[in-house]
């Protein structure tokens, strides 16, 4: 990394290995340099893509579900023109319209087929 010029911020840097049945602590810290370790975690953040040791999205799709639900809300009181600090599940039922955590249960096997 030296003769390319680059700086390592130890920080920063995260290591993740993807398994499916054996354990992550069982993983030993990788060597980057003389002095440089940086050991595995559970979970990385790439691209904006939250990724975790076992290939399955849960703690993407959980993180991203909060912040979803909160635009579903918005946008159903918009949508019905009911008061700004009324119930969203109120304007939801009105509309048809599933809570996120429902509707990502149903979506995802639609999809997979």
């Amino acid at each position: 990394m030296k003769a390319s010029y680059l700086k390592l911020n130890q920080s920063k840097t995260q290591f993740i290995q993807f398994f499916r049945k054996t354990n992550p602590s069982s993983v030993s810290p990788l060597q980057l340099d003389d002095q440089v370790y940086v050991s595995p975690t559970i979970e990385v953040r790439n691209l904006g893509v939250l990724m975790d040791s076992k290939p399955n999205f849960h703690s993407h799709v959980s993180e991203m579900r909060v912040r979803v639900q909160t635009i579903q809300n918005s946008c159903a009181k918009c949508l019905t023109r009911i008061y700004r600090f009324a119930s969203a599940p109120e304007a939801k039922i009105t509309l048809h319209w599933l809570p996120i955590r429902v509707r990502s249960r149903f979506k995802i096997p639609v999809f997979a087929d």
